[in-house]
């Protein structure tokens, strides 16, 4: 019998057909026949949330469902809070200083790539930006996006002699479901001094706008 060939490989070859056969790209709301996020939520490999118990996400669901609070306390006997479930995306305050973000990404209207992006405050924000399949296999971030660094904000080619003190790229990343679209803010400057973020910030750019085309966030 003839292997099945790997889920990554599924996904890009749906992606580079659609690109194929129509010659553009247009990110399209997910299928009705595409995987409930819901669902991915609560099976959610317990080494990417152990703060919460699969039975709690499932009562996290259940709750939001239901249209009330679905706030539960975690592991940490802190609370972790369902805000926003719809069938493409999740946002989860996970504890007062963590969030989790989880938005299904159509690919040519026949597959989906997730995107997972979890940010904590220390006390300045910081992401981690990932990719899976809906049943969690992992997949390459540079298949579906190009992390940014220092000199992608800087509104010139050259770094200023005085923009040393911008050594530590800290990048907040924000999901825009409605608008298909990832928010990448530079965090760097709030952790220098007042006197350091003056000098800094005529030089910087605070935030890109990257677009999902389908393919990837461009």
């Amino acid at each position: 019998m003839r292997p099945n060939p790997p889920p990554f490989i599924i996904l890009v070859a749906c992606c580079a057909s659609s690109l194929f056969h129509s010659g553009s790209v247009n990110a399209t709301p997910l299928a009705s026949s595409l995987p409930d996020l819901a669902q991915t939520f609560v099976d959610m490999p317990s080494d990417r949330i152990p703060l919460l118990e699969e039975a709690w996400r499932k009562d996290l669901v259940a709750l939001y469902r239901d249209g009330k609070e679905a706030k539960l306390q975690n592991r940490l006997k802190g609370f972790s809070h369902l805000k926003t479930l719809t069938p493409d995306y999740i946002f989860l305050q996970v504890t007062a200083g963590s969030t989790l973000e989880l938005q299904l990404l159509s690919l040519a209207d026949t597959a989906a790539v997730l995107c997972m992006i979890t940010t904590v405050s220390a006390p300045v924000l910081d992401s981690r930006i990932e990719f899976f399949t809906p049943d969690w296999t992992p997949l390459s971030l540079t298949s579906f996006f190009t992390l940014p660094n220092i000199s992608s904000f800087l509104l010139s080619d050259e770094l200023p002699p005085n923009l040393e003190c911008l050594d530590m790229p800290l990048i907040h990343y924000q999901l825009n479901p409605d608008a298909l679209t990832l928010i990448a803010s530079l965090t760097t400057p709030f952790y220098l001094d007042d006197n350091q973020r003056k000098i800094v910030s005529p030089y910087i750019v605070p935030s890109k706008t990257y677009i999902w085309d389908g393919c990837r966030f461009k």
